[in-house]
């Protein structure tokens, strides 16, 4: 599916990260992952909910984030499990950079501002 969405962040071969940190939280709004430059390497998202569910990625520091107004700069669509849960999983095999900061939130919709409760773990620099 074409796109017209231009992804403003740098990629970063993933041996700059070193063993990298993992963030992990039940992410119901928006939570900031990293308040300065920082790259993302991996993820593994669970959703619980019966709706299909998406974790937004902001390369921005999470007052600067307003959900449903701030475009995402790339988002993890997470599928849909009622009771024993689906998931997502990704490694890249060269991060994404994000020269201002790193803040994810799980919400209804691609872009929308509806949270949505997800397992999320980050792996990070």
């Amino acid at each position: 599916m074409p796109t017209t969405n231009i992804l403003p962040v740098v990629s970063a071969p993933v041996t700059s990260l070193g063993a990298g940190l993992p963030f992990s939280a039940q992410v119901t709004t928006k939570q900031q992952v990293k308040g300065s430059t920082g790259s993302i390497a991996g993820w593994s998202v669970l959703n619980t909910t019966s709706a299909i569910a998406y974790v937004q990625v902001f390369n921005a520091l999470a007052a600067n984030v307003t959900l449903g107004s701030t475009t995402p700069d790339w988002v993890i669509p997470v599928p849909a499990n009622g009771t024993t849960g689906a998931g997502t999983n990704g490694w890249l095999p060269i991060a994404i950079l994000h020269s201002t900061g790193i803040t994810i939130a799980c919400t209804t919709t691609r872009t929308g501002s509806s949270t949505a409760a997800c397992d999320v773990l980050i792996f990070y620099n």
